[in-house]
């Protein structure tokens, strides 16, 4: 009986340290550990936070088919051959339906990425390879080109894209095309590239418009390489014009 009174003062401590304890013991910031790093189960822990695409998305999070049959020969199209399947959604009246499917633009994206990594690791073919897709892609869903486009790193790469895809916009909305490749690529010799691909199509659809718009330009390398380069589109526009003249 004694000894059980002298454990009451013990017993008395433990229950008030336990009422007074944290609920939750905070972690070192120099403690944590990324479970994944040292291959222990992660059940219950939440993943960290990453730049997930939708491309990358498990079956459960992808839109739900179309109940659409049209869509749903898209969609079955886009899976098996991607370019044929733009070709051939570029020639239906009801394009927008098919063009608007997640699914669908979802399989172009893939397509465009796989393009990409192949193009970064076997440059060549595999570059006019991408380089085709994306022009294909521009003529028949020019806003989706662009976004995928612009979400690529910075570099020479996304820089040949952009310039492939203004060259396609350039061809309808000429200062459209020019404006976006100033706000995309970073001044030097790609930006230049660029918009000489611009001045050719604007030039053949307004001349008087294109040389206004150079006119603007400040003083710098871009100024000079695009005022010579009207010089020779309205040089070699004259001579045609002068060798179509009787004789």
């Amino acid at each position: 009986m004694k000894h059980l009174l002298g454990l009451i003062p013990v017993i008395l401590l433990g229950v008030a340290f336990w009422k007074t304890r944290p609920a939750t013991q905070p972690i070192r910031p120099e403690l944590a550990m990324d479970v994944r790093e040292v291959g222990w189960p992660s059940r219950g822990v939440e993943s960290l936070p990453s730049a997930q695409s939708t491309e990358d998305l498990p079956l459960a999070s992808q839109p739900a088919p179309s109940s659409d049959p049209l869509v749903q020969e898209a969609e079955q199209r886009v899976n098996e051959n991607p370019r044929e399947a733009l070709e051939w959604a570029a020639q239906l009246p009801e394009k927008e339906a098919v063009l608007g499917d997640e699914r669908f633009r979802q399989s172009i994206r893939n397509m465009a990425q796989a393009l990409t990594g192949m193009s970064t690791a076997h440059p060549g073919e595999q570059n006019l390879e991408l380089q085709h897709f994306l022009s294909l892609w521009a003529e028949v869903d020019l806003s989706a080109a662009q976004s995928w486009a612009t979400q690529q790193p910075q570099g020479d790469a996304r820089n040949e894209m952009i310039t492939r895809i203004a060259s396609i916009y350039s061809e309808t909305h000429p200062a459209e095309a020019a404006c976006w490749i100033l706000d995309e690529i970073p001044p030097g010799p790609a930006q230049e590239e660029a918009v000489m691909t611009v001045i050719h199509h604007w030039s053949l659809q307004n001349r008087q418009e294109v040389i206004a718009w150079v006119q603007q330009f400040p003083p710098s390398s871009l100024r000079l390489r695009a005022t010579q380069e009207l010089d020779s589109i309205v040089s070699s526009q004259n001579s045609a014009f002068y060798q179509r003249l009787p004789q």
